[in-house]
């Protein structure tokens, strides 16, 4: 420390020389830079935020509270992307979240009592939460201390094999705290499977909760978080401004979305067991969501984000705000997590033939899951199509970590729920993490990577588990381009060298009007695949691309041959665009004359001429606002005679399904500059200092009484001035 105190002494001493009167200013009266304005009920606030590259590289303050910031994920550049920050909230109200300098130092914090007891079959079985606090530490300041917990429950001395308990204690300066509770079935251990117990929850000497003959599916996992001590906790309302200028979350079209209230005591009756489950409750499977992953058709979970996520974005109600939480929440419902038996996340760097599904059993390791893979969740058939993206908003406005690690669990089972053995070079899958060779539909594909991508971003940069889910979505976007250029095969998928992508081989009739075999293409899921890659495109990916605008152009194509091909028939369902002949080669339809004919003229099966017939509609006008984000010719003209099919809709008179929820055509509306007056506490002293080549300095300089040896270009040149934050240099 004394080294660098030095060290920075003299680089101020050298800079007051260099640039006389211009580095020597007391930090007190300088303002600091605006990221956004939140707001806020009264209580602590831990929350999270994302900020836009290069705008903070320190800290973040809210208002004149005093902060703590916790950074998990920092640009290239080394400016803060995401972090949870803590205040105490004295005043309900509107307040700048500001640039600042860290605060250093730390409090002892006075710890909770919590245990979590278990009747199983007649025996007890408790999980105590320590009374000191681990290493394993989230968040760590003067305002807020969380570290976690993990605990076997015991009887005595006798280890239950299966559940963990994870408690992650929060406790604030004034020793008020929070015990987030989340009790876990997800080891892939021999014996593996569900397990029955009564079970209470007591924090700090209060029954807090109790009940009674809970089946906990295998690999399923539920959460409790209790206050004591006095705690409120405040809500905090984003403005979400930095979440869609980042990419974080997409821009939506609030002036044709729902601004629901949604119920939080509604039931459902298990599909295998009878039983009747709160949507909230332990195990339930959260509001609107379906208990039937496979489930087809409009659900309000399938896209981007899940359709009431979309609507807490935009209309930032408290009913919305608990719904999207408490949907997070019941992300752990699903039989979808799995650890090793020390805790980690299953990796595919591990066991790179790993196969979460009962058909890899008797295979042996490191190919088979070693518990009972025999479901008998009633939340079941977790398949890529269908899944969504529960977690990951709730935690980028939370900082929670269990939502964190949902999002790595949904990651994870992307890739470990597929299986490995499919498409050509076998060994290039896995442990690449691939799904496109293995996936059988486009959706399936972009729901899979969505949420690989999604992990990647969101797992803290310290985590071991970054370069993991970083590599496999890189490996995943990368791969999609080598495809859709020809670069690389898929078994049984093909790209159609006149435009479309993700082709499907079909064998034979199915009500309609061919004999033979063909290849069909599902734009309407191309569509979606395309919002995913726009997606993670946004997020920072370089992969994709390729993908994505081939995917678009076509979409486009389909809106702009006319007469050939009448637009009215431009969001199509499975249209046939080449039959396979004997030898197994493929004659595509060259022209969209052909298309149009073979798929509709001539084809009973199709809908009518004279209406709309693109019940994914909504699903092309993705494609075509990506299309007006490049600039592409027709791609405005397009949208606009879409949406007045679509809202409302030819068929219905109302809007049409799945409008709601889908992106904007707006652009991200720029953000306000940050203040020109530079913050000192912003500068990344260490980087700097470091930056300089100290070796040119000769050490008779310090001694010299004229300097005269002192080369001013030379120290000028050493700095590396791409660290300093800009506008702290305009002061220069």
């Amino acid at each position: 420390m004394s080294k660098l105190i030095a060290k920075v002494g003299l680089f101020v001493m050298l800079v007051g020389i260099i640039f006389p009167g211009s580095f020597l200013f007391s930090p007190k009266t300088v303002q600091a830079a605006i990221v956004v304005t939140n707001t806020f009920t009264q209580g602590w606030a831990t929350f999270g935020q994302v900020v836009p590259q290069g705008v903070a590289f320190q800290g973040l303050q809210v208002g004149s509270f005093q902060t703590q910031t916790d950074v998990k994920n920092r640009w290239s550049d080394g400016s803060i992307r995401f972090a949870v920050v803590t205040a105490n909230i004295t005043s309900a109200g509107s307040y700048a979240i500001n640039t600042a300098p860290t605060s250093a130092g730390s409090f002892t914090p006075t710890i909770p009592t919590a245990s979590v007891n278990f009747n199983i079959a007649g025996t007890n079985y408790t999980a105590t939460l320590p009374n000191s606090a681990s290493s394993d530490v989230w968040l760590s300041g003067t305002q807020v201390k969380e570290w976690r917990s993990i605990v076997t429950p015991m009887n005595g001395g006798t280890p239950h094999p299966l559940l963990r308990v994870y408690f992650d204690t929060r406790v604030y300066s004034d020793g008020k705290a929070r015990v987030d509770i989340d009790v876990e079935n997800t080891l892939d251990v021999t014996g593996g499977d569900d397990v029955t117990y009564d079970v209470s929850i007591t924090v700090n000497g209060s029954n807090v909760f109790a009940q009674s003959n809970i089946k906990h599916f295998y690999l399923s996992r539920w959460r409790k978080v209790y206050a004591t001590n006095g705690l409120v906790e405040a809500e905090t309302y984003h403005d979400f401004a930095p979440y869609t200028q980042t990419g974080s979350v997409p821009v939506y079209d609030f002036s044709i979305m729902a601004n629901p209230t949604y119920s939080f005591t509604n039931t459902y009756v298990g599909s295998r067991d009878g039983k009747t489950y709160e949507d909230f409750g332990i195990l339930g499977k959260g509001g609107a969501t379906s208990q039937y992953m496979w489930d087809p058709g409009g659900r309000p979970e399938l896209a981007l984000l899940p359709e009431w996520t979309a609507q807490y974005l935009g209309f930032k109600t408290q009913n919305l705000r608990k719904y999207t939480l408490l949907s997070g929440n019941q992300a752990g419902s699903w039989s979808i997590h799995i650890r090793e038996s020390n805790g980690i996340l299953v990796s595919l760097d591990q066991r790179p033939n790993f196969f979460l599904d009962s058909r890899a059993q008797g295979y042996g390791d490191p190919l088979e899951p070693k518990g009972n893979l025999n479901f008998t969740n009633n939340l079941y058939g977790y398949n890529n199509s269908h899944a969504s993206s529960y977690a990951y908003v709730p935690y980028i406005v939370t900082g929670d970590r269990y939502y964190m690690e949902e999002t790595q669990f949904y990651g994870n089972v992307a890739m470990l729920s597929v299986w490995p053995a499919c498409g050509p070079n076998y060994s290039n899958l896995r442990p690449n993490g691939l799904i496109m060779h293995c996936e059988g539909a486009a959706r399936g594909i972009a729901r899979g990577v969505t949420n690989i991508v999604q992990a990647a971003v969101i797992t803290p940069d310290s985590d071991p588990f970054k370069t993991y889910f970083m590599d496999k979505a890189n490996n995943n976007l990368n791969s999609m381009d080598q495809f859709a250029s020809g670069q690389i095969a898929r078994t049984g998928h093909q790209v159609n060298p006149y435009g479309s992508t993700f082709e499907y081989y079909n064998s034979g009739p199915n009500g309609t009007n061919w004999t033979g075999p063909v290849y069909q293409q599902p734009q309407w899921q191309n569509n979606y695949l395309a919002w995913a890659l726009d997606h993670a495109l946004s997020l920072g990916f370089s992969g994709g691309r390729v993908t994505r605008d081939r995917i678009v152009s076509y979409q486009l194509k389909l809106f702009n041959s006319e007469p050939g091909y009448p637009r009215g028939h431009a969001a199509p369902y499975y249209p046939v665009t080449g039959l396979v002949q004997a030898d197994g080669t493929v004659s595509w339809f060259t022209n969209m004359t052909d298309l149009y004919n073979w798929n509709v003229a001539n084809n009973p099966y199709f809908g009518p001429a004279d209406l709309f017939s693109g019940y994914y509609g909504p699903d092309a006008r993705i494609s075509l606002i990506i299309a007006i984000k490049l600039g592409l010719p027709n791609a405005q003209s397009s949208y606009d005679w879409l949406m007045t099919k679509l809202n409302p809709s030819d068929f219905t008179g109302s809007m049409a399904i799945s409008l709601s929820g889908s992106p904007s055509p707006s652009p991200v509306p720029p953000p306000p500059p940050p203040s020109p007056t530079p913050v000192v506490g912003d500068i990344n002293l260490d980087r700097i200092v470091n930056s300089i080549d100290y070796s040119i300095l000769n050490s008779d300089w310090f001694t010299s009484a004229t300097r005269s040896d002192l080369n001013r270009d030379q120290i000028v040149n050493a700095i590396d001035y791409s660290l300093l934050n800009a506008n702290w240099l305009r002061t220069w």
